[in-house]
C-alpha cells in the first residue's frame, strides 16, 4: 500500500532482467512477513523478474522480522533513500570494462575522433580539455537511434568544432543539423555551421543559444 505502482519503465526493466536474467547481477531482495505471505520492500524488480522467468524455480531473500506496517514502511523509505547513485560516468567506464557492445563501438569511434570520455568532474572548476565529454546517455542514444555510419559522421562533426567541453546540447545539436527530419540545411550546411563555430567564442555563443531558447521557448540544443 506504501509502494509505488508498476508503470512502463518497470515493465520495460523487468522484461530485460528476464532476457538477461543472471544471479551475478541480480541485488537479493528484501522481505518481511505479512500473515502468511512474503512482502518485498526492496527489490520488487528482481523479485517479479525471478518470478515470472520460466527457467528460475527459486532465488535467495533477505528476511527482516518486522510485523508493524509502519515499520515496514520506514525500511522501505530508508533502503530507498540511504544509498548514494551510481554517477552516469561510472556506469559508462564499468561497461567499457564489461565490454558492453553499445558502449564500446561508441567509444572506438570516440577515440578514432580523438574525443574522450573524462573518468571523473571535480567541481564547477574543473579543467576542461578540448574535446572532452560527459554527455555518455545522448552518446549512446544516437548510435542505438541512427546506426553506426551515421553515428560517425555526427563525431566527425563534433569533433571539428573542438568544444571544450562538448555538452550533451552541443551533441544534440550536431543530430538536428545531420540527421533529424527537421534537419535545416535549407538553411545552414554543415561546412557553413562549422565555419561559423570555429569564428566565435564557443562560451558566448552557448550562453547566446541559452537565452534565444528560453525566449522562444525550445530546448538549448535548438537555439
Amino acid at each position: 500500500t506504501y509502494q509505488r505502482d508498476l508503470g512502463r519503465r518497470s515493465g520495460q526493466l523487468i522484461n530485460k532482467m528476464i532476457k538477461n536474467f543472471a544471479v551475478s547481477r541480480m541485488k537479493m531482495p528484501i522481505v518481511v512477513r505479512a500473515g502468511d505471505q512474503l512482502h518485498v520492500i526492496d527489490g520488487q524488480h528482481t523479485a517479479i523478474g525471478a518470478a515470472t522467468h520460466p527457467d528460475i524455480d527459486s532465488i535467495p531473500a533477505m528476511f527482516i522480522p518486522l510485523q508493524d506496517i509502519s515499520e515496514q514502511a520506514a525500511s522501505f523509505i530508508g533502503h530507498n533513500t540511504a544509498r548514494i547513485p551510481v554517477a552516469a560516468l561510472d556506469l559508462w567506464h564499468a561497461r567499457i570494462t564489461a565490454k558492453d557492445p553499445t558502449a564500446t563501438q561508441a567509444n572506438d569511434v570516440l577515440n578514432e575522433f580523438g574525443i574522450s570520455v573524462v573518468r571523473t568532474v571535480q567541481g564547477s572548476n574543473h579543467s576542461w580539455q578540448t574535446n572532452q565529454t560527459v554527455a555518455t546517455g545522448v552518446i549512446t542514444k544516437i548510435l542505438e537511434k541512427y546506426g553506426l555510419p551515421k553515428f560517425r559522421q555526427v563525431v566527425k562533426f563534433m569533433a571539428d568544432c573542438s568544444f571544450s567541453p562538448i555538452r550533451a546540447d552541443h551533441w544534440r545539436f550536431a543530430e538536428a543539423l545531420l540527421l533529424s527530419a527537421e534537419a535545416h540545411h535549407q538553411h545552414f550546411t554543415p561546412s557553413m555551421m562549422l565555419e561559423i563555430i570555429k569564428s566565435i567564442n564557443p562560451t558566448d555563443a552557448y550562453n547566446e543559444s541559452t537565452k534565444i531558447a528560453r525566449s522562444i521557448e525550445e530546448p538549448v540544443y535548438r537555439g
